[in-house]
């Protein structure tokens, strides 16, 4: 998931601001992601990368945390290098 990370967070037309934020969003959540393939990630890599935010920080900064992983796994299905968002409500 690495390397899609640096190549979404690369993408043009975002403020500086905006990949700063998303940077530090993804940023957390590589340690426990950062090695998968994003075409074999699961729902339950997913949240358990989330639960071990959870248990460091306070809930609105792990929403806005997960919104930058979110996007960015959004655009994984949009680029069809995902067939299926690893995060869904079923």
């Amino acid at each position: 998931m690495d390397a899609w990370a640096k190549t979404w967070l690369a993408r043009p037309g975002n403020r500086a601001t905006t990949v700063a934020r998303d940077t530090q969003g993804i940023g957390v959540f590589l340690p426990s992601l950062g090695n998968l393939a994003l075409a074999v990630a699961t729902p339950r890599d997913v949240q358990e990368a989330v639960d071990e935010r959870s248990r460091l920080a306070q809930p609105a900064t792990v929403a806005r945390d997960f919104a930058a992983l979110r996007a960015m796994l959004n655009a994984g299905v949009d680029a069809d290098l995902i067939s299926r968002w690893p995060v869904r409500n079923d």
